[in-house]
């Protein structure tokens, strides 16, 4: 009787890590899984027809790096008004088995989602106001003059960046050189 319970135990304990893997909690740092989690997004959003780029720290990396940043701690990815679409966005995600919704924040709209391999991913709405494009943060609103947006290659997948370098440096100031002091709640303020 005790073994078969250890077995029944363990059978639902493999079980249980199945379903608990796909509501992964994001990890502190994307390390080596960023460009997979980011080639897997932009592919979901182009097969639906969602037009978007990466934005903030992920557009720095690729720039930068040319991948995303081991040290940063999601995958940023914006969203123009015109083509911001929640329902959508949330059923494409909750549709496709490498992702899964993240709870929403009571103090953002933005849309949060984690990749099979723990990557967090936020999707931020992008508007314009007063000759700038805007969004926002948890805490912080950036600004940026307006922009378009130019491809760059990341192992056959072409990501939308902001083109040209101002939009990095409305961001980071000298973002060529890593900052080990930015801070997006003290220097994000536009």
């Amino acid at each position: 009787k005790i073994y078969f319970r250890l077995i029944n135990d363990a059978l639902r304990n493999i079980k249980l890590k199945q379903i608990m893997k796909r509501y992964q909690k994001p990890s502190k740092s994307i390390g080596n899984s960023g460009t997979e989690a980011l080639i897997d997004i932009v592919t979901l959003l182009n097969k639906n027809d969602i037009p978007h780029f990466a934005a903030a720290g992920t557009c720095l990396g690729i720039v930068r790096e040319g991948k995303p940043l081991k040290h940063d701690q999601d995958i940023d990815i914006g969203i123009m008004d015109e083509d911001w679409d929640p329902k959508k966005l949330m059923e494409v995600i909750k549709n496709n088995d490498k992702f899964t919704t993240s709870i929403p924040h009571p103090k953002n709209k933005k849309i949060g989602a984690v990749h099979y391999s723990g990557v967090a991913i936020d999707f931020f709405r992008f508007y314009r106001e007063s000759n700038k494009i805007w969004h926002n943060g948890v805490f912080v609103r950036w600004g940026n003059s307006p922009f378009k947006l130019e491809n760059r290659n990341l192992n056959g997948t072409n990501i939308k960046i902001p083109s040209g370098d101002n939009y990095l440096v409305e961001n980071y100031g000298n973002w060529r050189e890593p900052d080990p002091l930015f801070n997006a709640f003290l220097n994000g303020f536009w």
